[in-house]
């Protein structure tokens, strides 16, 4: 059954929805539903519902809903990838991996190392309704139950004093020798695993000394991934794995 998403949330006393726009045409331009089809549609709630298509007009979809179905694709917590920004298009790579992989929301990180530049908030807002289609149209091909949200780019200090606020917090970082990520997990199993957890990958060049040290003074945990340095495009995708495998896979 086909999947989409509608922009809001689908009351209990609802029977009937609308769907247009992009998702509108790729029903019934690209796939060829007829009326009478069986589509899946996901509300902002990430609550999913069963539907036959009814009728067309040029701009939009009519569907009846049949049922609610009860069951979710989503992780048990929200997970938050605040990534520094690499060189050319390697960020859209990572939001549809990140998406595949479960996460709630990425963040691009303006770093001291990150070379990107934005020419001025147009060009800022172009790019970040660009990488919100990758997360949507990943969210469809996944069967997640939400469309993970892509923020505009702040800064490396500002990624970290929104990343501390959530349940468990951490920042992979090279020169780190002590922590590894997965004994870090396992103590942190005492936290609240239906909250959040937040984590800040550098760009390309790794992060500056001054900017662990600000993350380190907060209470951001600095772990090491391994015995390998992995790229910038690696690294987030990777994380998230080994979340999936400790808190989805792995049991309590």
């Amino acid at each position: 059954m086909s999947r989409f998403f509608t922009d809001r949330t689908i009351s209990d006393d609802e029977f009937s929805l609308t769907i247009s726009g992009s998702d509108k045409r790729h029903m019934a331009d690209v796939l060829r539903l007829r009326p009478g089809a069986q589509v899946e549609i996901a509300d902002t709630a990430g609550n999913s519902y069963e539907c036959v298509i009814s009728s067309y007009d040029p701009d939009n979809a009519y569907l009846n809903i049949v049922r609610k179905i009860s069951r979710s694709n989503e992780p048990g917590h929200r997970i938050i990838l605040y990534q520094g920004l690499p060189k050319s298009d390697k960020l859209e790579h990572i939001i549809q991996k990140a998406t595949e992989l479960g996460v709630s929301e990425v963040i691009p990180v303006l770093c001291s190392r990150s070379i990107p530049k934005f020419r001025d908030d147009k060009d800022i807002l172009k790019k970040t309704e660009r990488w919100q289609k990758i997360s949507s149209e990943a969210a469809k091909q996944t069967g997640r139950d939400i469309v993970p949200v892509v923020r505009g780019p702040v800064s490396f200090r500002e990624a970290a004093e929104q990343a501390v606020k959530a349940n468990i917090s951490f920042i992979p970082w090279e020169c780190e020798k002590q922590t590894d990520f997965r004994q870090f997990l396992r103590k942190s199993r005492g936290s609240e695993i239906q909250g959040t957890i937040a984590f800040i990958i550098g760009p390309e060049g790794g992060f500056e000394d001054t900017e662990i040290a600000y993350a380190l003074k907060l209470g951001i945990t600095p772990v090491t991934l391994g015995r390998r340095i992995l790229r910038t495009e690696t690294a987030g995708p990777a994380v998230l794995s080994m979340l999936m495998y400790e808190y989805e896979l792995g049991g309590r």
